[in-house]
């Protein structure tokens, strides 16, 4: 028989630490997540732990989810809880009940649509939940669900020019005071321009290094070698953002300053522990050679022009967007092919997976692992664990 406790603690926890994870380390985190709440369970007082350190930026909003799950669990008992999770009912009245037992909620959903309880955990996580649950005429608009459907729609970017303006502006007052003070990383010699001193040593000290030219592309232990093709002057920087203050869209459209940009977001991430330290010649503590205020807002800046859609922004995208999915399965049932929306996402999932690994943008979120490899994977590290 099934454990309902424990049937709706893991699913809980799966959909929460979904939140921007890829699918093995979000099983990872379930898993753990689940022990320990099943360790207080056999301690008489069973609590969702909420001091996890792990799941990087996304952590907060997890430990939030997690504080919240736990208030419910208290309140009303898993059985109730699991049972307005799956009730559908209009999201304004759901709105209502949380703001009443102090939860906030935001305008995710249309007012009058109906939606699954779990919304209270968020559109996604709480549609998530909902498949977990064999329910799944419930669209998902994850990450990749919402590349897909904006890059069919040609909307895959929502630039904020006033940001981008305002950035531009700090990175000349950056480059001024870097100049005026003498700081070293704004160097009038060609190359060395931009590039701090304690970064300039790091490469002196690693002769691997040294000399090697780099695109800007490769990984972080190459970023401050020598771009031969790209180089700008300090001046020509500052026109470029001179010229971005007063039309930001200037600055999508320039394809110098977007590279100068790019290379100011690489330098400002490149960790040590690619170099030697220049005095002692061993390898550097983990930990950032070359972030300064100029890469920083360089980093900033670069991300304002290349800010993607990641989530729909209001209910009314939100009701597009299943309408959209609706008239895809109307169209795919006339021609015999029945399947939910679930189904569909499925193999919109791999297609994008497929599109991003093509344009070289690969890494950890890009694997195309599903959850039955990662139940498998972790089932078998688990079993290991115990030989």
């Amino acid at each position: 028989p099934v454990d309902l406790k424990a049937n709706f603690a893991f699913k809980s926890i799966l959909a929460i630490t979904s939140h921007n994870t890829a699918v093995v380390p979000n099983f990872e985190y379930a898993n753990e997540l689940y022990q320990r709440f099943k360790q207080s369970c056999e301690a008489g007082n069973c609590k969702f732990d909420t001091q996890f350190r792990f799941g990087g930026k996304a952590a907060p909003i997890m430990r939030q989810k997690m504080k919240l799950l736990n208030h419910l669990f208290e309140k009303h008992g898993y059985k109730r809880t699991h049972e307005f999770f799956m009730s559908k009912q209009p999201y304004g009245k759901i709105q209502k009940w949380a703001e009443e037992n102090g939860i906030k909620m935001g305008a995710s959903e249309l007012v009058d649509y109906d939606v699954a309880g779990s919304v209270i955990l968020g559109a996604k996580l709480g549609s998530f939940y909902n498949n977990l649950n064999y329910e799944f005429d419930s669209v998902t608009m994850d990450l990749w669900f919402t590349r897909t459907i904006t890059r069919l729609g040609g909307t895959t970017t929502e630039l904020d020019y006033n940001l981008i303006s305002k950035s531009a502006g700090e990175l000349i007052e950056a480059i001024d005071l870097a100049s005026a003070e003498g700081e070293g990383y704004l160097l009038p010699e060609g190359l060395d321009w931009g590039r701090s001193k304690k970064a300039k040593q790091a490469i002196a000290a690693t002769p691997v290094l040294k000399d090697k030219p780099t695109t800007g592309d490769a990984d972080h232990d190459q970023f401050l070698l020598t771009f031969t093709d790209h180089e700008f002057s300090q001046e020509e920087v500052t026109q470029w953002l001179r010229d971005a203050v007063n039309d930001p869209k200037s600055a999508e459209e320039n394809e110098n300053l977007m590279f100068w940009l790019k290379r100011q977001k690489i330098a400002y991430a490149a960790s040590t522990k690619h170099y030697k330290h220049p005095k002692t010649g061993k390898p550097m503590k983990q930990g950032y050679v070359d972030k300064t205020r100029l890469n920083q807002i360089g980093k900033t800046m670069y991300e304002h022009l290349t800010a993607s859609i990641e989530a729909p922004k209001n209910g009314s995208k939100r009701k597009w967007y299943r309408d959209i999915m609706k008239m895809t399965k109307q169209k795919l049932a006339a021609k015999g092919v029945d399947m939910t929306y679930a189904d569909i996402q499925a193999v919109l999932w791999y297609n994008e997976k497929d599109i991003t690994e093509q344009f070289g943008f690969t890494g950890k979120g890009s694997e195309k692992n599903d959850y039955a490899y990662a139940a498998k994977l972790i089932a078998q590290q688990m079993k290991e664990s115990n030989e």
